[in-house]
């Protein structure tokens, strides 16, 4: 399973069909709102589901020590927002949610990736924060 659950980070072992054990890590980036207590208002109201937290990603993939190119692999800044992983309820404690972790290819005996993220909140479409970068 790509994804070993929203509250379980840092590194950790896989069993793979192919790759056998293997390491793989996981984040979760909390974007804070400010003034403290505006969550609660905008949770109040029904607004928080205004809000997406924007990740865009630049990656140096290799499979089987060649390269693997796909749409985010060797293009900068490709698109990597994944909202079903992004916790926005939070939003009443002025926090708001999202959880990354790695999707490696299937049958291949080795697989690396080099990243670079950004990552910014947007509220109904609109940037609303710094660009926070890892």
């Amino acid at each position: 399973m790509p994804f070993p659950g929203p509250d379980q980070c840092g590194a950790y072992e896989v069993q793979s069909f192919s790759m056998g054990k293997n390491a793989r890590g996981q984040i979760v980036a909390v974007a804070k709102l400010f003034p403290s207590g505006v969550g609660k208002v905008i949770f109040a109201a029904g607004k928080h589901t205004l809000f997406s937290i924007r990740r865009q990603l630049t990656a140096h993939d290799y499979v089987d020590g060649a390269q693997n190119k796909h749409k985010k692999s060797f293009a900068n800044c490709a698109d990597d927002t994944l909202a079903a992983m992004q916790v926005l309820t939070n939003a009443v404690n002025d926090e708001l949610y999202d959880t990354d972790a790695p999707d490696l290819p299937v049958a291949t005996q080795t697989a690396e990736t080099y990243n670079n993220f950004r990552q910014w909140l947007e509220w109904d479409g609109k940037p609303c924060s710094n660009l926070a970068f890892w």
